[in-house]
């Protein structure tokens, strides 16, 4: 009887390799399960960004406005006039005032000028005039402040042009110029001097006009008290010493209306 040998058969060996042949192939599947892959940075798409306008937020409108300025020249008041370089004070005047419906129109104003005129060397009545505007905030305000004025005693004109003493005001009838208007006569002065003026005041559109005139009416006669009959007026204010003004405010109005009219 052959004895058994001490070496592996081929059978065992073959069966061997198989088994190790199996469990690699059972390894390698375990190894291809996602809990053993480790983590791997995400990929983000890119989104391209396209060119976007800000979003259009409402701004208040700025109010366009150039400064008002009218030409008004000798040939316009009259030879009797001389223009000068400089202006009268009214916008110190009126921020001077107490009363605030008066003051506060130089502040809130958008533009502001005006132009004076002296007498020639040719006048017979010694006249002065001045002009002024102001470009108010809205046609609204504007003419609001011309219907304040004319609803007011006419004294209220010598807080305007506060110069010298007033000695007597009276409203006088205004041209139907703008959207309203105003105007006052006064006397005034001091002991030494009396002048009598008119103011007269209009609105158009936004524009605040305002023409002013005197002359002086001083005498030395002293006369009867009261000045020749106006109540208030003093001895040596004379209401004939001229009698008539070579400055129609009336008209120059008429005139600035329509240039303003013609270039609003």
């Amino acid at each position: 009887m052959a004895g058994r040998s001490d070496g592996t058969s081929p059978v065992g060996l073959v069966v061997g390799c198989l088994i190790l042949f199996a469990l690699t192939l059972l390894l390698s599947s375990c190894g291809d399960d996602d809990s053993t892959v480790p983590d791997q940075p995400q990929t983000v798409p890119q989104v391209q960004e396209e060119d976007v306008d800000p979003p259009v937020v409402d701004q208040p409108a700025e109010q366009t406005v150039r400064e008002r300025q009218l030409t008004v020249t000798s040939a316009d008041v009259g030879a009797h006039l001389e223009e000068k370089s400089y202006a009268a004070g009214l916008p110190s005047w009126l921020e001077a005032s107490e009363d605030r419906s008066l003051s506060s129109l130089p502040g809130r104003s958008l533009t502001s000028s005006g132009i004076a005129f002296s007498p020639s060397d040719e006048s017979p009545t010694g006249e002065t005039f001045w002009l002024h505007v102001f470009t108010d905030q809205s046609e609204e305000s504007a003419a609001d402040w011309v219907k304040y004025v004319a609803s007011q005693p006419p004294d209220l004109a010598g807080v305007i042009v506060p110069h010298h003493r007033l000695f007597a005001s009276s409203f006088l009838p205004a041209p139907l110029v703008g959207d309203a208007s105003v105007a006052i006569e006064l006397y005034r002065g001091h002991a030494g001097i009396c002048v009598r003026s008119a103011l007269l005041v209009f609105a158009q559109g936004r524009d605040l006009v305002f023409l002013f005139t005197s002359i002086e009416i001083t005498t030395d006669d002293a006369g009867p008290a009261g000045g020749g009959g106006r109540i208030g007026l003093p001895a040596h204010c004379d209401e004939s010493a001229v009698d008539t003004r070579l400055t129609d405010l009336n008209a120059i109005a008429e005139l600035i209306s329509e240039r303003l009219a013609a270039d609003p």
